[in-house]
C-alpha cells in the first residue's frame, strides 16, 4: 500500500469516485469508508446500466479555489484558534513575560551577532544569562568549559573534573579527552585575565533557529512562552490535518469528530498541556519535538516525497536528537509495502531511502560542526558540561547507562502522588507522576481491534508501535527522571506515535474513552495551573520519588 501513488490532501469538494470494480487504498472489498452512508443493497447480481441523464455530458461546475480552501482549513483554523485561547488562559501571568530560562532566545541572538557563544558584553541587563550580576545571574543548565593558562605558556581548554571516578584532586579534563593532574602551583595566576569561562547552550538549536526572525526584530525582548503557545496550538490543528488524511487514505476509519476527538487530547489530556504553557527551554524544545514529529509522520503518509519525511525527521534531531528514532517508521513502509516484505523494484525503494536520507545527512553534518565549534567534538551537544562538567552521576556514568533505567521506570509508571489528612492533603513529586495516571486513556492501547487480513493496518501498527519503544527507551536511559516536571515529560518523544495507534484501531471512542480524557484534562490542568507558579502553590510540591 505505501508504494502505490496516493493524491495530495488538498482542499477539495468532494472525494472522487472509485472506479468500477476498485476499492480504496487500505479498506476491505466492501467496506465503507468513514463518514459514507451503507450501500445500497443491490437487487440481483447483474444491474442493468443505467440511462444516462440527458445531460450526462456536462460536468458539475467545480467550487472556486477560495471556496475549496475555506472547506480544506475551516477545522484546523477553529482548533487552532480555540486552542490558542485555551493554552494563553492556562499560561496566565506567564503570557506577557518572557520565561525565566529563555536559553533560545539569547541563542537566537548569539546566531545573528556571528557567535555559537553567549557572551557577556552581547547580554543586556534584565536578561537572565550564566554571565548576568545580582538578580540576573542564571546559572541553570549552561554548558560551559574554561581556558586554564599555565606557567609553561600552555592554554588548557576544559573542566576541573569531580566523581568517584575522579578520586585524585586537581583533575582536569580537556575537550580533547585528556584527564591530567594540575596542581595550584603550575596555573599562571599572573594571567587571570586569560582563565575565563565560555558559556554555550546546550541544547540542540532548531528552536533558536525559529525564533531568529522575532530576534531580528525585538532582540532580546523575544516572548517565548508566546512562541511555545502558539506551536502548541498549531499541534492540535496539524494533529487534525495528519488524522484526517490518514483517513483519506484508509488507514483509519475515523470521521472527523472522532478525529476532532483524538487532536484535542493530544493537546490537553497529556503533558503537553502542561509543558505548552511554560516556556522555558526545556519545555519550548519538547512541544516543539512534537510538532517535528506531526509533520514527520504526515510526510510518510506520501511516500512519493520521501525528502520531505526526510527534512521533518532533521528538524527533529535538531530538536532532540533521540527523535531521529522516528526515522523506524519510514523505513517500514518502504521495506514492507502492503505488509509484505518487498520483492519486487528494489530501485524504486533504494531512491526512497536515499532521498530519505540526504536531508537527515546535511543536517547531521551541520549539528557536528555545530558541536565540534563548541567543544571540539562533533558527537557532544554540550550536557557533559552542565555545572562546568561537576555533575557526579554524569562523571560516573555518562548521560546514558543502564544504570538509570530503574529509576527512571518508577518515575514513568509507579509514581503516585502522596495523599495526607493534613494541608495541603495532596503532594506532587518533581520527579512526575505515573503516565497512567496523566494519560489514563492509555490503557486503550492494550484492546485494540483491527480488521483481520489487512497486512497494510497490521503494518502500521507493527511500526509504530516499534516506533515508539524506539524513541522510549533513551528516556529509560537518561541520567535523570526529567527533574524538575509535573509528569513524565519524556512522554512527549512518543505521544504522537501513541495517539496514531489509537487512531488505527477500530474500537469506538465511547463515553468510557471520554471520561479518561476528561480526566486526563483535569489531572493535567492543575499542572498548567501549580507547577512552578511559586507561592501559594509550591505547597503541593516534594523532591521525593520513592515514598
Amino acid at each position: 500500500m505505501a508504494d502505490e501513488p496516493t493524491p495530495h490532501d488538498e482542499p477539495q469538494a468532494a472525494e472522487p469516485a472509485a472506479a468500477a470494480g476498485e476499492t480504496p487504498a487500505g479498506n476491505a472489498p466492501g467496506a465503507v469508508a468513514p463518514g459514507e452512508p451503507p450501500p445500497e443493497p443491490a437487487a440481483s447480481s447483474v444491474v442493468a446500466p443505467a440511462q444516462p441523464p440527458a445531460d450526462a455530458g456536462a460536468a458539475p461546475p467545480r467550487p472556486g479555489r477560495l471556496p475549496r480552501l475555506w472547506a480544506w482549513s475551516r477545522t484546523p483554523l477553529i482548533l487552532f484558534l480555540a486552542s490558542f485561547l485555551v493554552f494563553s488562559l492556562f499560561s496566565w501571568n506567564r503570557f506577557w513575560h518572557r520565561s525565566t530560562d529563555p536559553h533560545f532566545v539569547l541563542l537566537a541572538n548569539a546566531f545573528l551577532k556571528g557567535t555559537v557563544e553567549i557572551r557577556k558584553q552581547d547580554v543586556p541587563r534584565g536578561v537572565p544569562s550564566p554571565l548576568g550580576i545580582g538578580a540576573d545571574r542564571h546559572d541553570n543548565d549552561w554548558a560551559s568549559w574554561e581556558e586554564l593558562p599555565l606557567k609553561t605558556g600552555e592554554v588548557l581548554r576544559g573542566n576541573f573534573v569531580e566523581g568517584s571516578e575522579y578520586e585524585a584532586p586537581h583533575r582536569f579534563e580537556t575537550l580533547d579527552g585528556r584527564l591530567l593532574t594540575i596542581t595550584r602551583d603550575e596555573i599562571d595566576a599572573a594571567r587571570t585575565k586569560d582563565r575565563k569561562r565560555h558559556y554555550f547552550v546546550s541544547f540542540p538549536p532548531a528552536p533558536a533557529v525559529l525564533m531568529m526572525p522575532l530576534a531580528l526584530v525585538q532582540g532580546y525582548d523575544v516572548n517565548d512562552v508566546r512562541f511555545t503557545l502558539f506551536f502548541a496550538a498549531f499541534n492540535v490543528a496539524l494533529c487534525f490535518v495528519l488524522l484526517r488524511r490518514l483517513g483519506r487514505l484508509g488507514v483509519t476509519a475515523r470521521g472527523d469528530r472522532e478525529n476532532v476527538l483524538l487532536s484535542l487530547t493530544l493537546g490537553f489530556a497529556t503533558t503537553h498541556l502542561w509543558c505548552s504553557v511554560l516556556g522555558q527551554v526545556w519545555f519550548t524544545a519538547l512541544v516543539l519535538g512534537v510538532t517535528g514529529a506531526l509533520f514527520y509522520v504526515l510526510a510518510c503518509t506520501d511516500l512519493r516525497r520521501p525528502w520531505l519525511a526526510g527534512l521533518a525527521l532533521a528538524f527533529c534531531a535538531a530538536i532532540r536528537p533521540q527523535l531521529a528514532a522516528g526515522g523506524v517508521l519510514l523505513v517500514a513502509l518502504v521495506l514492507f509495502p502492503d505488509g509484505r516484505w518487498r520483492r519486487a523494484d528494489w530501485g524504486d525503494a533504494l531512491r526512497k531511502l536515499v532521498l530519505f536520507a540526504l536531508p537527515v545527512a546535511v543536517v547531521g553534518v551541520l549539528l557536528a560542526w555545530y558541536n565540534y565549534a563548541r567543544f571540539e567534538d562533533p558527537f557532544k551537544f554540550g550536557h557533559e558540561f552542565l555545572q562546568a562538567g561537576k555533575l557526579d552521576r554524569i562523571v560516573k556514568w555518562g548521560l546514558f547507562n543502564y544504570h538509570f533505567f530503574p529509576i527512571n521506570l518508577t518515575a514513568m509508571l509507579t509514581t503516585l502522588p502522596q495523599l495526607s489528612r493534613d494541608y495541603p492533603y495532596v503532594k506532587f513529586s518533581l520527579h512526575g507522576m505515573s503516565i497512567f495516571l496523566s494519560m489514563p486513556f492509555l490503557i486503550y492501547l492494550a484492546v485494540p481491534r483491527y480488521p483481520e487480513g489487512d497486512r497494510a493496518i497490521r503494518l502500521w501498527h507493527v511500526a509504530l508501535w516499534v516506533t515508539t519503544l524506539a524513541l522510549l527507551l533513551p528516556g529509560l536511559l537518561y541520567q535523570n527522571t526529567g527533574w524538575e516536571q509535573y509528569g513524565f515529560r519524556f512522554a512527549m518523544d512518543w505521544i504522537v506515535y501513541v495517539l496514531l495507534l489509537l487512531a488505527l484501531s477500530r474500537r469506538r471512542l465511547r463515553w468510557l474513552f471520554v471520561t479518561l480524557v476528561v480526566v486526563g484534562f483535569l489531572v493535567n490542568a492543575w499542572g498548567a495551573i501549580s507547577f512552578k507558579r511559586g507561592a501559594p502553590f509550591d505547597v503541593f510540591y516534594d523532591t521525593w520519588l520513592v515514598p
